[in-house]
């Protein structure tokens, strides 16, 4: 079992109860419990109930998978983005969406900026993309242009 401790003076802050706890980031923590995370304050309530099975911090909000399904929602546990994916990997202000084996860009806003219509998609640069579409390879960039090449 995992709590928190003060760093300064090793007095117990919240007591060990979880299976995983992360580090707290604007006075909010992500935790898990019995194969279930949460989301709680400094003072160990509970913000977001143990309903996901994952949760993961980007910017301000979270990733949130249930069921192999996975969205973002809010530090109130609003929903930004619906739970669909299949798949989302990030880093930066963009991430990678999956779903139904076909890739897009969703931005750090929750804005999906490239629908899921991709074999595969990687940057070249903060607004040009790689992506192969039914076989084709295209630069694409944010506003969905598509440029083929050879």
């Amino acid at each position: 079992m995992k709590g928190y401790l003060d760093s300064a003076t090793f007095q117990v802050i919240i007591e060990a109860k979880f299976d995983n706890c992360e580090t707290f980031n604007k006075g909010l923590a992500t935790v898990k419990m019995n194969g279930l995370s949460a989301l709680i304050d400094k003072f160990g309530e509970i913000v977001i109930p143990y309903q996901y099975n994952y949760l993961s911090r980007w910017k301000d909000n979270y990733f949130a998978t249930l069921n192999g399904k996975t969205g973002m929602i809010d530090k109130s546990g609003n929903i930004i983005v619906p739970l669909e994916y299949e798949n989302c990997l990030y880093g930066g202000s963009y991430a990678t969406i999956t779903k139904n084996n076909l890739k897009g860009i969703l931005h750090v806003s929750g804005k999906v900026l490239i629908l899921p219509n991709y074999e595969h998609i990687e940057p070249i640069s903060e607004k040009v993309f790689y992506v192969i579409k039914s076989g084709n390879r295209y630069l694409i960039d944010l506003n969905g242009f598509e440029m083929k090449i050879e």
